[in-house]
């Protein structure tokens, strides 16, 4: 079977301004790859260019198209007040037979007094 890259969608997007102690939910979507072997993680890029992981999620099972190809989701929960996220960025990676891609949404988080 030929080899198909994923296209990626994360959600939602554009991001709300968010409160610390908000609980925001990411989904990224992967679309249209073969064969359906993928590995899924989440990082967070921080304003001073570092970055952490922040897992896998919680991913759905592999779905199968009429063409052949698969898709598949990946949902993160995050509780701003308890991992102490500032502004910078949420990256869903995907690692796949024919390569990695990635897709990213930027964080802003409204400093409380």
């Amino acid at each position: 079977m030929p080899v198909f890259f994923p296209s990626l969608s994360i959600y939602p997007s554009p991001l709300p301004l968010l409160v610390p102690g908000q609980v925001l939910v990411f989904q990224c979507e992967e679309d249209g790859f073969a064969p359906h072997t993928l590995d899924l993680s989440w990082e967070f890029s921080c304003a001073d260019g570092t970055s952490r992981s922040l897992g896998q999620g919680s991913v759905t099972g592999h779905r199968q198209a009429f063409d052949g190809t698969f898709s598949q989701s990946s949902r993160l929960e995050l509780d701003l007040g308890k991992l102490g996220l500032g502004r910078g960025g949420h990256t869903c990676v995907t690692k796949h037979k024919g390569g990695t891609r990635q897709a990213s949404a930027t964080l802003n988080v409204i400093a409380s007094k």
